[in-house]
């Protein structure tokens, strides 16, 4: 969990029956995702949903508005000519790919750029990789049609926001978890549980739940690094834990070791019936996605 070179945040000791609270207050502090956000994915929800509703909802938010032309006009999308106006995003990428820069641009103001020091990630670390997982989730989410394609993104975009309220206990608790990882062989969700009574996964669904998003965004993300252990149906979840460790194995300056998950990549590509797929294709896959987006990282930054 340590790197050459790294100091490491001042260690308090800390009771998990005290800080807990502390930690949901805090929590209940985040700053909400804007509105605009959950309007899109309670509108995209619907069958059918008229396309002019969701340029009223953007508009509503200058902003993201800006944003998203920024976005459309990435080289990542590719597009011949410069898109000027929402309707025309919608005309030349398709309503499904429009709704998931909206989440990325809205969502972007929740995580801001600061870095993540008990996590030991620099400025615009995590959101770089919460990009990166919901990229991959988009990518694989084309083979699950009947499942909606951004409730998957976001939960993937998403699935990391307990970082942002954990990352000040981890910080002072940081000597007392490292010990539990490099001496005791816990993973990184272990070690905060043990030690703070709760983990990032668990507080981030939490976060989300507040936030009166959709039950399988909150249970994507509270059970994303134990998919097996989410209650009703385990897709979702499975696609997320997959594109988040996807992202790990492929993405620079991200710790895999930190991380785990209770199932491995190749029992979650069995238990979802993805058939002539193995883990050494996913990650061929999910390098080549995230290395024709790395424009796309620079505009999102």
């Amino acid at each position: 969990m340590t790197t050459s070179g790294q100091t490491k945040p001042q260690n308090q000791a800390t009771s998990p029956g005290l800080v807990l609270p502390e930690i949901i207050a805090k929590a209940d502090s985040l700053h909400a995702a804007p509105g605009v956000v959950g309007q899109v994915l309670a509108l995209t929800a619907e069958p059918d949903f008229p396309m002019d509703r969701l340029v009223r909802l953007v508009r509503m938010d200058p902003a993201i508005t800006a944003h998203v032309l920024k976005m459309c006009n990435s080289p990542y999308y590719g597009l011949r000519h410069k898109v000027a106006s929402l309707d025309h995003a919608i005309a030349v990428l398709g309503v499904n790919a429009l709704v998931d820069v909206v989440l990325s641009s809205g969502l972007l103001q929740v995580f801001g750029d600061r870095p993540q020091q008990g996590y030991l990630l620099k400025k615009g670390q995590l959101w770089r990789h919460s990009v990166a997982c919901g990229l991959i989730a988009q990518k694989l989410s084309d083979r699950f049609k009947a499942f909606n394609a951004s409730i998957i993104f976001t939960a993937a975009l998403l699935h990391d926001v307990g970082k942002l309220i954990m990352n000040q206990f981890v910080s002072q608790s940081f000597y007392e978890i490292e010990s539990l990882v490099e001496e005791q062989h816990y993973s990184q969700v272990e070690a905060e549980r043990k030690v703070l009574g709760i983990d990032h996964a668990a507080l981030g669904g939490i976060i989300v739940e507040k936030w009166a998003f959709p039950e399988e965004i909150i249970s994507a993300i509270a059970y994303h690094h134990q998919p097996m252990s989410a209650p009703g149906s385990k897709t979702i979840v499975m696609l997320v834990a997959l594109s988040n460790m996807l992202a790990l194995a492929v993405e620079y300056g991200m710790d895999i070791a930190q991380e785990n998950c209770d199932s491995t990549i190749a029992e979650i590509i069995e238990d979802l019936n993805m058939d002539n797929t193995t883990p050494e294709s996913l990650f061929r896959q999910a390098a080549d996605w995230l290395r024709l987006a790395s424009d796309l990282f620079n505009v999102l930054m």
